[in-house]
């Protein structure tokens, strides 16, 4: 017992040396909200939210390292991901947001995706203009004076070849209108409509299944294939804020760190000693902010983390916890202090 009162003590003392800026967490957001698919592309095409739009692979797919972890590599000859059905409701709203890098070999009005029921068919998309370096969103719905319309929002010079960017584009009702903006690694965009004039302004989706919905391949047969890397691509049924706006292209682990405050005791001869801490533990994240913190004691069940909690040199031999912050990413390393050796792993204390 003595052995791990003096193991806990230097335990302490080693890691207080770790010092490190205290971040304060971002305001509370939920990107799971209205989040109708997430592709991470870690090695799969599997729709992580709980939608179930999961891709298949036609042609030749590769997966590199992205913006978080893998990416979806496309050779822009014949490789392309078919999508299950869309039958959620955009009309209130729309969000895309991907991570994504262009090829000069990417095809005539390459997508980055394209969600509709055939050429000019309700279709959602975002895609290049032409072989232009123009980066476009454009909205099909019925017309009464002709078959189908479309609506466009612009960003000329948006795309980057070559370069892996943040691109988004969110669309919203406005005041019997409607507002787009697009964003570039998070800083928002001037737009101009299909003919150049300034412009924000596109019809939101109507509430109708999509049945032909497809990554970096077009609903017209004669667009080509898109050629490059896309990461991280989100869609949703709502127009994330501000605040998500920047969040959402957070692709950077959380960090957590500690603070001990002494539990005293007295020995039956009347001598001081600490006998214990009450620990408190802070997750911090620059752009989304922590979701979670987790922790464990001795190798045990993980416990959410939502108050300061004691531990003993009696019995507490290893205290484990990390973070997690609102865009999913999880602390890279596990902060580690190992009582029973004198050991510590982390990132430090504030």
């Amino acid at each position: 017992m003595t052995t791990v009162k003096r193991n806990l003590t230097t335990a302490v003392a080693a890691a207080s040396l770790l010092l490190g800026s205290n971040l304060s967490a971002a305001p509370a957001i939920d990107l799971n909200e209205g989040l109708v698919a997430h592709y991470t592309f870690d090695g799969h095409l599997e729709d992580s939210s709980a939608n179930s739009h999961d891709g298949t692979a036609n042609g030749k797919l590769a997966y590199v390292k992205g913006a978080s972890g893998q990416a979806l590599q496309l050779n822009g000859t014949d490789g392309y991901v078919k999508l299950d059905k869309f039958t959620e409701d955009f009309s209130a709203g729309i969000t895309i947001s991907v991570w994504a890098s262009f090829d000069q070999g990417s095809g005539s009005w390459a997508r980055i995706v394209d969600l509709g029921n055939g050429a000019g068919s309700d279709n959602i998309l975002l895609a290049r203009d032409g072989y232009s370096s123009t980066l476009c969103f454009e909205v099909y719905s019925p017309s009464s004076t002709r078959n189908t319309y479309t609506q466009k929002v612009e960003v000329r010079s948006g795309i980057k070849y070559g370069e892996l960017n943040h691109i988004l584009v969110r669309a919203k009702p406005d005041g019997g209108s409607y507002k787009t903006e697009f964003y570039i690694n998070g800083i928002k965009q001037q737009t101009v409509d299909g003919y150049g004039n300034a412009s924000d302004g596109t019809n939101l989706p109507r509430a109708i299944t999509r049945s032909n919905a497809t990554i970096a391949k077009s609903n017209w047969s004669s667009d080509g294939l898109f050629k490059g890397v896309q990461d991280e691509l989100r869609i949703y049924n709502r127009y994330l804020s501000d605040q998500e706006v920047q969040a959402v292209r957070d692709v950077s682990a959380p960090v957590t760190k500690y603070h001990f405050d002494p539990i005293n005791g007295t020995t039956p001869k009347g001598r001081a000693y600490i006998k214990g801490f009450t620990v408190s533990l802070q997750g911090a994240d620059d752009l989304s902010g922590i979701r979670s913190l987790q922790y464990r004691i001795n190798s045990g069940a993980w416990t959410e983390y939502t108050k300061p909690f004691e531990i003993y040199a009696a019995n507490a031999l290893k205290l484990e916890y990390y973070s997690t912050d609102r865009a999913g990413n999880t602390e890279t390393s596990m902060n580690v202090m190992d009582f029973a050796q004198g050991t510590f792993t982390g990132a430090g204390s504030y």
